[in-house]
């Protein structure tokens, strides 16, 4: 697996070239999830033994990426890094920090609360069939599994929250048939999810500053009342839109932004706890080439930055140069560019 990523690098940065900037014009899928933990172990039930992920790499986090997020020097953390077989992104790093007062990214939350990221997406095998077994691993959703037609997609989809609050958007695709993809029960993580307050705003961050096209676009409520996977009341469904864009680079169904917005529906705003080192879905990366000149085109196009890019160790992509910035209701983005051969 990591000779597979050595060898036959599939970089989450693709190279547009501006006729005017001749720089790398913006972001394309992102390659890996980072979930800061109190626990591992269910996580590993999940992944390791229920799904048949492998382990890439176990190891103690560096220094240095821990004082780029604010954290005292005597801070420290162990990370576990995940991946379905044969694959080059989609991956999933568990962080477990000691040393670190903590508050959670999201809590006694609803989906219409905004701030940070609301979910991963990930696909799934027989839904209805490992719904049970889901249960008894934890998870449980705002619903029953739903059969949703959104887009030209026909799915059966069930949104749960697991360990530290965090939800995955289990789906398992009915129509058109699913390419692209091998797993056994669970794929690769392949979609990330922001509740917005401002969808204009952040469309145009997402779309102007950072460079990506709009894949997907809904903007409607349900046509009957009943049942749904964002828990909303089975009368509101009919009478609340959500406003919905998902985002990316490439061609490729995966590493994608998902924008949603929920028009009638008002919640909290938790931005201020979206930190990658409090508990739960914590951080997206994306992999890229040409840091100094991505930098330098986001910054024309005024994007601000965490801190300059530092060097440090992140397994198991060897060395790797890595800034970062905030989305504009705080989910926190990193960038890193492999310094290893």
């Amino acid at each position: 697996m990591f000779r597979s990523l050595c060898i036959c690098l599939l970089f989450s940065l693709t190279l547009y070239v501006n006729a005017d900037e001749q720089k790398p014009a913006g972001l394309s899928t992102w390659q890996e999830a980072v979930i800061t933990t109190q626990d591992p172990q269910p996580w590993l039930a999940l992944l390791t033994e229920f799904a048949d992920w492998e382990v890439l790499s176990k190891h103690s986090m560096e220094p240095a990426i821990l004082q780029a997020w604010g954290l005292a020097d005597d801070a420290s953390g162990q990370a576990t890094v995940l991946a379905n077989p044969n694959t080059e992104r989609g991956f999933i790093r568990l962080i477990e920090l000691t040393g670190v007062e903590q508050q959670w990214n999201r809590v006694d939350d609803r989906p219409w609360d905004t701030g940070g990221f609301f979910d991963l997406n990930i696909r799934v095998k027989n839904l209805k069939q490992s719904h049970a077994k889901l249960h008894a691993l934890g998870w449980q959703g705002d619903s029953k599994p739903n059969d949703v037609i959104f887009g030209p997609y026909e799915v059966v989809e069930w949104i749960a929250r697991g360990p530290d609050g965090v939800r995955f958007a289990f789906i398992e695709r009915i129509k058109p048939i699913l390419e692209g993809y091998e797993f056994t029960r669970l794929s690769r993580v392949f979609n990330s999810t922001q509740t917005v307050a401002d969808i204009d705003a952040s469309l145009k961050f997402y779309r102007d500053i950072l460079g990506m096209s709009i894949k997907l676009e809904h903007n409607a409520a349900s046509k009957e009342q009943g049942p749904n996977v964002l828990g909303l009341p089975h009368e509101a469904t009919a009478e609340i839109p959500r406003v919905v864009y998902i985002l990316n680079g490439e061609d490729a169904t995966e590493g994608q932004i998902e924008l949603l917005a929920f028009d009638g529906a008002t919640g909290r705003d938790l931005s201020a706890n979206a930190q990658p080192y409090n508990i739960g879905l914590s951080v997206l990366r994306y992999q890229v080439e040409e840091l100094d000149a991505l930098i330098a085109v986001l910054n024309k196009r005024g994007l601000g930055f965490e801190h300059p890019p530092i060097e440090a160790n992140l397994p198991p992509y060897g060395s790797v140069r890595l800034t970062a910035f905030r989305a504009p209701e705080g989910a926190y983005i990193e960038l890193f560019e492999r310094l290893d051969p």
